[in-house]
């Protein structure tokens, strides 16, 4: 199967449902790839989903690993999301490896860290 735009957002929105019909918050994680022309990049980023099945928020993987980091947009915002539960950030696998990422989402008001990876 080919991950075009179509079968990523019908995912996404299968997990907005789900989140809704279970009345809690979930993480996903996901891959964006940008540009038609070689070289292809791609952002790694987690879509947070309320329990009202919203879109609380996107975090976009801010320190990729060296080998693909030519291949990977990195994400220059540290974001916090609203959530129920409180000031959430979703530092992605190899980002939890550096201070520098976690210190920032918690200057931003992190007050729970989820930390998706593979």
């Amino acid at each position: 199967m080919e991950l075009t735009p179509s079968w990523k957002e019908e995912a996404l929105s299968r997990i907005s449902r789900l989140a809704l019909e279970l009345k809690t918050t979930i993480v996903a994680g996901c891959m964006t790839f940008r540009g038609m022309n070689e070289p292809k990049k791609f952002e790694n980023h987690t879509m947070v989903f309320g329990p009202d099945g919203s879109t609380r928020g996107r975090y976009t993987k801010m320190q990729p690993i060296q080998f693909i980091e030519a291949m990977m947009v990195k994400g220059r915002d540290p974001t916090v999301i609203k959530t129920d539960l409180g000031l959430v950030a979703t530092p992605i696998c190899y980002d939890m490896d550096y201070t520098f990422v976690v210190r920032a989402l918690v200057q931003h008001g992190a007050e729970i860290l989820f930390a998706p990876t593979m």
